[in-house]
Order: C-alpha cells, then sequence, then structure tokens
C-alpha cells in the first residue's frame, strides 16, 4: 500500500515537476557548506516551509508517505546548507518572509532561521538523492521509497526539528 501512494505521488509529481524543483545545491559538500545563502534560498525554503506547516496544521503531523512533504523536506534542506556559515542572513530571511506568504515575518525570523540552521547540520543526502530521483524517474520508484526508509533517523531528526519550528510560529 505505502508503495501504491509513493508510486501515485511520484506520477502527480512528475507531471508538475520540472529539472529545478529542489532548488539549487552545490557541486560539493565543501562549498554548499560555504556558499552563503541569498534571498532566492529563502523563498525556496518559505515556501517549501509554508506548504509542510499548511499540511502539518491539517493532519497534525508531517505526513511521509506523501511525496510532495519529502520534496519539501528536501528543498529546505538544500536550501539551508549555508545558513550556519552566513553571518548576514538578511537577504535569506526576506526571501523567507514572502516565499512563505508572511507564515515566517520579522518577529519570529531569528527562531526561525536558528532552527533552520540545526536542520542544515542533519545529513538529509539521502532524502535529497530520493527526492532528485522521484523528480526525474517513476520507474526508480521502489528504490526510492527503500532510500526514504532506509534514512528514517535522519528524515525523523528532520521532521521533529521542523515540528519544533511550527510550533514556534503557532505561537
Amino acid at each position: 500500500m505505502k508503495v501504491k501512494v509513493i508510486l501515485a505521488a511520484i506520477a502527480a509529481v512528475l507531471l508538475t515537476a520540472s529539472c529545478g524543483i529542489l532548488g539549487s545545491s552545490a557541486s560539493s559538500a565543501d562549498s554548499a557548506a560555504a556558499a552563503p545563502v541569498t534571498n532566492t534560498n529563502g523563498s525556496s525554503v518559505g515556501s517549501a516551509l509554508l506548504a509542510l506547516y499548511t499540511q502539518y496544521q491539517k493532519d497534525g503531523k508531517i505526513d511521509l508517505t506523501n511525496l510532495q512533504n519529502i520534496i519539501n523536506i528536501a528543498t529546505i534542506a538544500n536550501n539551508v546548507k549555508g545558513v550556519k556559515n552566513t553571518p548576514d542572513t538578511s537577504s535569506f530571511v526576506q526571501g523567507l518572509i514572502s516565499g512563505s506568504s508572511k507564515l515566517v515575518n520579522q518577529v519570529n525570523a531569528a527562531s526561525v532561521v536558528s532552527q533552520l540552521g540545526k536542520l542544515s547540520s542533519i545529513d538529509l543526502n539521502a532524502i535529497t538523492t530520493a527526492a532528485t530521483q522521484a523528480a526525474s524517474n517513476a520507474a526508480k520508484a521502489q528504490e526510492v521509497a527503500a532510500q526514504v526508509e532506509s534514512s528514517s533517523k535522519s528524515i525523523n531528526s528532520a521532521v521533529n526539528t521542523l515540528t519544533g519550528l511550527f510550533k514556534t510560529l503557532s505561537k
């Protein structure tokens, strides 16, 4: 049943996905960690965060059987890699606010960026790889499902961090 849900979600994503769905990512782990975050990164994170938060409010949890949620987590992971190493995140914050349709605002932005910094230190390579494969090749659905399942500890850490973030946004 889980694989059928993932296959259906993959098919839906493939109909709407473009090559750049997961945002920008650097060519190596070292350059990704050192890359400054930009307004575009913030906007991508804000949009994915809003989608995840909307689903979280509806269901009371982050539904990992929903492939779009996995892609949103991967989008966030790919676009927050430089948050901890960027002394001036004002451009990122502006994008975050606009991308989230002001779910993130000037009042809660520092807390959100701090929590996103924590998220950037969680190894989510397996989920970003799985989401990229899902967006580009539906034939690999079982492999994608296995990768997502095998990376459940990292995913759970990301979900816990995002859940804490959503509780901050609810206040």
